[in-house]
């Protein structure tokens, strides 16, 4: 559809509700965007709280009631036991330090979006944050230590009932 402007020239209606149309796309991408953003921000949160709570749970009634379960004295494989503490201790350790590791890439992020978007340094655009790196992998050690403590808890217990 043609349509005429003030000054007497043609201009395309379709292409503004192309435009339209771009605007209302890109508004929900931004919108969908947003929300998955705060939900992986919330399931990490979770997943941080829960390895924190698992581990720490998992090794105190390690500790507090193993000496009900199995004889210790006579226990067989007794450095597994001790290897699952290390474990869940590591877990728990690593998973505090990545709040930290957190909190360093939020900062060290915001100092690079000030470099870009108020200094005009494009490059800052490009730059690794190695705290956001930390981060992420302290996530999947925090997990597989866990997950180590977990099983060679149940080995334990297994070897000796």
């Amino acid at each position: 559809i043609w349509e005429y402007n003030m000054e007497g020239t043609s201009t395309n209606a379709g292409t503004d509700i192309n435009s339209n149309i771009e605007s209302e796309r890109i508004r929900l991408y931004e919108k969908f965007r947003d929300h998955m953003i705060e939900l992986q921000k919330l399931n990490s949160q979770n997943f941080d709280k829960a390895i924190l709570s698992l581990s720490t749970t998992t090794l105190a009634l390690s500790l507090a009631f193993i000496k009900d379960i199995v004889n210790l004295e006579n226990a067989a494989c007794i450095s597994i036991l001790k290897l699952s503490w290390i474990a869940l201790v590591l877990a728990i350790i690593i998973t505090l330090l990545s709040f930290l590791f957190s909190q360093s890439a939020i900062t060290k992020q915001l100092e690079y979006a000030d470099e870009y978007y108020l200094q005009n340094k494009d490059a800052s655009l490009e730059k690794t944050n190695f705290f956001d790196i930390l981060n992420r992998w302290s996530a999947y050690f925090s997990a597989l230590f866990f997950i180590l403590g977990i099983i060679l808890t149940v080995i334990f217990v297994q070897s000796n009932i």
